[in-house]
């Protein structure tokens, strides 16, 4: 993974089997990067994918071993919250269909051009019921 900032803004290339998790565990763990990290964009392909969807009480897994485009990206990287990332994905497969979720484990298939936009807030997540949820520090 190689990374660069300009300001607030980080631009990260992920490289062919690099996990996405590792991707962001490693910009966790940067001493330059800033405290939290919106991802706002994103391009390239992902394989030996997860993804899960929030019953209410447990994740609905989706597994996809092939490479699919990734076309869309939201969530964050905090160095404080625990878990310290939260991504939802879309994804689109050869034919086409479109697939959605929260993400559980991916790995980058060719490249991966990750948009941040980085930041000083610090923020925590808290127990809530069956969840943990963001708190402001």
């Amino acid at each position: 993974m190689d990374y660069r900032i300009d300001g607030s803004f980080i631009l990260v290339v992920g490289k062919d089997g690099e996990g996405l998790e590792d991707v962001a565990r490693a910009l966790k763990e940067a001493g330059d990067t800033p405290n939290i990290m919106a991802a706002v964009s994103a391009t390239g392909m992902l394989r030996r994918i997860k993804l899960g969807y929030w019953d209410g009480e447990k994740y609905l897994k989706h597994s996809f071993e092939q490479p699919m485009e990734l076309l869309g990206i939201s969530g964050f990287i905090s160095k404080n919250a625990d878990p310290f990332y939260h991504f939802h994905l879309t994804l689109a497969d050869r034919e086409g269909r479109v697939w959605r979720g929260h993400l559980l484990e991916a790995e980058v298939c060719n490249t991966l051009e990750l948009f941040l936009l980085g930041g000083s807030l610090r923020v925590k997540r808290v127990p809530v019921g069956r969840l943990k949820l963001i708190s402001l520090e």
